[in-house]
Order: structure tokens, then sequence, then C-alpha cells
């Protein structure tokens, strides 16, 4: 369970740690999966995660070998007072359980899930990736909030506003739920972009197969009431709450943000400035219809809100006015007519 990559030499936060006790717990049992082990190797590379598992691990080392000392059998025992080596599986389920209680108490999550709903979030123009303890893998795009509730039964997480890719990890015993709005995603092992913001609610299938259900549904209603089931590559979208449309875009183009860029293929001028304006609080605007409905293709810097402008306007021959907490977008006619 030693980490294979060199340690920072940063320090790790409580959090980290508490997540540490929480792998060392998950891979002594013994239905430690291929799942576990990969979302503990994804969950390693993470910060200053290394260095928290390996205090974790030595400090617990240390614990195991005071427990040994201290049950190892003496001489002057009696016979049967002394006791066996089948003791020793339960002084490590001890430890284990120790490590759960511990952890409990400083409310972080636990073998079965989270102690407490935990929310994480990210700012404009932020992103954020976070491994949990079942291996599961959530990316945060920009101004997104979620909440994940974590117990024996379900995997729930609320999305009420934002952007996430999940990578789940298997458990058939467990559904992963994303509750977004007014639908719901449900999954088990699978890996899905959702996205829920004034703009647009959509899922896109990465791999694997999930059901999507109205959120009025119980998550654990029956398939047949879901959405009709998308293959991996396509992305479902809700014009309405009642009424939606599949298409196929590019995998790489709707996880764009990962890589911390926005690629726009023929998309109108307004839309890709209203995709722009997610990543930045200095927001773009257009000033005449006519501009607002020229096609934008390439591939730019997420939250570089002024080079977009400025390359547009190369392009079309626009105008860049720049003022406080704003770019304008000025086309000829509108230049005209002034």
């Amino acid at each position: 369970m030693n980490p294979s990559q060199s340690t920072p030499s940063v320090e790790p936060t409580d959090a980290a740690r508490a997540e540490a006790a929480v792998w060392l717990a998950r891979l002594m049992r013994p239905n430690r999966t291929p799942e576990i082990e990969a979302g503990f190797q994804r969950w390693l590379k993470e910060s200053a995660n290394a260095v928290a598992f390996e205090q974790t691990q030595e400090a617990w080392t240390q614990t195991a070998g005071r427990v040994r000392r201290a049950v190892r059998p003496r001489a002057d025992w009696p016979q049967a007072s002394r006791p066996t080596r089948r003791w020793w599986p339960l002084a490590v389920a001890a430890i284990t359980v120790l490590l759960v209680i511990l952890l409990s108490l400083t409310g972080g999550v636990n073998l079965d899930g989270f102690r407490r709903p935990l929310e994480i979030r990210t700012d404009i123009g932020d992103r954020l990736a976070r491994t949990l303890p079942d291996g599961t893998r959530i990316s945060l795009n920009t101004n997104s909030r979620l909440t994940i509730q974590y117990t024996a039964q379900e995997r729930r997480v609320l999305l009420p506003q934002g952007e996430a890719l999940f990578e789940v990890a298997k458990d058939a015993e467990r559904p992963f739920v994303v509750i977004a709005g007014a639908h719901v995603v449900r999954a088990v092992g699978t890996a899905f972009v959702v996205r829920n913001d004034t703009r647009e609610w959509s899922l896109t299938l990465v791999e694997g197969a999930v059901n999507v259900l109205p959120a009025s549904a119980s998550s654990s209603a029956h398939p047949s009431a879901a959405t009709p089931v998308l293959a991996p590559g396509q992305r479902l979208t809700f014009v309405t709450p009642e009424a939606s449309q599949i298409d196929t875009p590019p995998i790489d183009r709707v996880t764009a943000w990962q890589q911390g860029e926005v690629r726009l293929d023929g998309t109108a001028l307004a839309d890709a400035v209203a995709e722009m304006n997610r990543y930045s609080t200095t927001q773009l605007t257009i000033d005449d219809p006519y501009t607002a409905a020229v096609r934008v293709t390439g591939t730019f810097q997420s939250g570089d809100s002024l080079s977009f402008a400025r390359a547009v306007a190369h392009t079309y021959e626009l105008q860049v006015v720049e003022e406080p907490r704003r770019i304008r977008l000025i086309g000829r006619a509108h230049l005209r007519a002034h």
C-alpha cells in the first residue's frame, strides 16, 4: 500500500489526513476491489495526498506494533489466558474501527459514506477535481456547486448549479444518483457530464449507461420510467423540462474545460460570448444583432475574454472597446449608425 511516487514536501490538510485514514481502512478490508485500487491511485496523485497517506500509514504501523507487544504471551500467563493467533485479525479490525471513529469525530467520511453532507464549490473561472473514498472522481467546472450525500444504500449528489464530470466507481449495491434541477441521473459505474445552469440542462454520456428521470420521481423508480438510454458519445439536452433532443458533439469539445479551454465549431457569436462569460467576471457584450449572428470556430483559453474578443474582431473587422468589467464588440453597421 506504499505510494510509489515521490511525495512533495507540502504539509497535507486535515481533510487530506481524514481521507487518508479512510483509504487505509478501505485497503485493509477483505473486499478490496480493482475499482478501489484505481480510485486510491487517482486520489494519491492529488495535491499532498501521498504525504497524508504515508503519515497515516506510519501512525497505523506504530499503533499495530504497540498492540502486538501488548498482547504478546508471557511465560507466567496461565495457558488458558494466552491470546491465540486468531486474536490478531480482531486487533486489526479494532484498529480499523478506531480509524473510522476518529475520522467521524472530525466530520469527514467513513467507510460507508459521509457522516454529514459535504458541499464543494468553485468560483467563476475556477476548476476542481476530487476523488471520493469509493473511487469515484468528480471534476467541477466554473461557478459550480454540489453536495455529496453518501449512505450505505445510495451515493447521492445534488448539483443545483454548474457543470461536473462524474467518473463513477462501480458498486452494484449502491447506485450513483445525481439530482440536477428537474432531472435525476442514475448510474452504477460509468462516466458522464451534467450541466445545469440558466442557459442549458444537458447530460453527455462518455462511457457506460445511465437513466434519466424527472426529479419528481423516486430515485429508485423503475428504469422504464426514464428517458431512452443514451449511447456513449451522445448528449441529451432538455429544451424545456419536458421536451428534449439528442445530438453527438465531440467529447473533447464537451470536456475541453478540463484543460481550461473553450472549443467552438461554427457557434453563433452570441452563444460563444455567453460561453466565454461563464469563466470571467469581465463580461463580453455585443452591440448589434448582425454581429451576434456571425459564426465562430476555434479554441480559446477560458477566462481570457480579451484575447477572444481581439481574435473575433480581427476576423470580422469589429472594434473592441474595453470598459471596467466589460468588453464591448462593436460591428461596422453599429459604427456607421453613430
